[in-house]
């Protein structure tokens, strides 16, 4: 199982790799730092949930272009893997279920523990503590903690500026720091 966990300036995963219910390692690297076919010279973070093995070839395919109808074989079948590409335009996924790019905003989580991460990230925690409250909550998950910059690698984060309006603007939901500000000033 798999927990990969995604701010702004980082992406985190944890290090366990499990065949059903053995643990069959502590320190898998389930973050590839490797070329941009898109942009020269550039580099790309990839990150993969599912089946392990699947990494290289998915990590192949996307460079040869992403073609959904080229996806390699035993990867088509339904064995429920998640692929995930940060680059400098931004956070791309890719799925068994859709091997369409899907951008998502960060924070963003794959893998056994996403729940948890994603609330965890929501309330102010980073990627790094999230997946290491996962680790502590957890029995799918564990292991060494990888985290790589994503500024460092693309060069960007994938922190966006807020249109003044919408920052203005009251919402249904309030951020966590208007919230935390409110309750501040309670007396």
């Amino acid at each position: 199982m798999t927990i990969i966990a995604i701010d702004h300036e980082h992406a985190v995963a944890d290090g366990m790799k499990l065949w059903h219910n053995e643990i069959r390692g502590l320190d898998h690297k389930k973050l590839v730092v490797t070329e941009d076919p898109r942009h020269a010279g550039g580099q790309i973070i990839t990150a993969c949930a599912g089946l392990a093995a699947l990494q290289m070839p998915l990590i192949k395919w996307y460079q040869d272009g992403a073609n959904p109808g080229a996806i390699p074989e035993g990867v088509k079948d339904d064995c429920g893997w998640t692929f995930v590409v940060i680059d400098r335009a931004g956070l791309w996924k890719y799925s068994h279920t859709c091997p369409y790019p899907e951008e998502f905003d960060a924070p963003f989580a794959i893998g056994a523990g996403i729940d948890m991460a994603l609330g965890a990230m929501y309330a102010g925690f980073t990627a790094r503590q999230a997946v290491e409250l996962v680790n502590a909550r957890c029995n799918t998950s564990g292991g060494e903690i990888q985290q790589v910059s994503i500024m460092e690698v693309t060069g960007f984060t994938l922190r966006k500026a807020l249109p003044k309006a919408e920052l203005e603007s009251p919402g249904l939901l309030p951020s966590v720091s208007a919230m935390r500000r409110s309750h501040s000033a309670r007396p």
